[in-house]
C-alpha cells in the first residue's frame, strides 16, 4: 500500500507541469462509468468511486466519450457521494462545500484533493453547507484531471490489494 501512496504523490507533483491531460482508454472510461453505481463499505472503495468519477469527469469534455457516458450519469453520483460522506464521515480525510464557489465540493483523500463543482443540492448537502462542520479551505491548485487516468488505475491496484488483506 506505501509504495501505492507513493506513486500516487508522484503523479500528483507532475500533474501541473502537464501541457495535456492524460488520455483515458475506452477501456476504463466504461469501467469507470460502471463503477459510478459502486456500494462503498471503506475507504479503499470511496476512493476508486473517486477516482472514476474524476476520469468521467476528465472524460467527457472529449466530444467522442458522449457516445458512452453523460454529465447527468456523472453529477447524479457525485451528489450521491457528498450525501454518503456527510452521513458517513470517516470515509475521506477531509471534505467540504464551498457555495461561494457554484457548490463546489472538495473531498481529501490519500493526500488528493479532488474538486467536483456544480453539485445538486440535496436536503443533506444543504444542512452539512451552513453547519460547523462544513471548514472551507483554500485549492491545493492541483488539477488532478490532467492524471485522471493514473489515478484511476492506482485506485483500482489500492482496492485490490484491500481485498488481499
Amino acid at each position: 500500500m506505501e509504495l501505492l501512496l507513493k506513486e500516487l504523490e508522484n503523479k500528483k507533483n507532475v500533474a501541473n507541469s502537464l501541457l495535456e491531460k492524460q488520455i483515458s482508454t475506452v477501456e476504463n472510461i466504461e469501467i469507470a462509468w460502471k463503477n459510478r453505481n459502486l456500494k462503498i463499505k471503506t475507504k479503499e472503495d470511496c476512493f476508486l468511486l473517486i477516482a472514476s468519477l474524476n476520469l468521467l469527469n476528465a472524460s467527457i469534455k472529449d466530444k467522442s466519450n458522449k457516445k458512452i457516458i453523460h454529465y447527468g450519469g456523472i453529477k447524479l453520483n457525485v451528489t450521491r457521494l457528498i450525501d454518503f460522506l456527510i452521513q458517513n464521515e470517516n470515509l475521506v480525510d477531509d471534505f467540504w462545500i464551498n457555495p461561494e464557489e457554484n457548490n463546489c465540493a472538495y473531498i481529501f483523500i490519500y493526500n488528493l484533493q479532488f474538486t467536483f463543482h456544480s453539485i445538486t443540492i440535496t436536503e443533506i448537502i444543504a444542512e452539512f453547507t451552513v453547519s460547523s462542520k462544513n471548514k472551507i479551505k483554500p485549492w491545493e491548485e492541483i488539477r488532478l484531471q490532467k492524471i485522471a487516468n493514473d489515478i484511476f488505475l492506482i485506485a483500482n491496484k489500492i482496492k485490490l490489494k484491500s481485498i488481499w488483506k
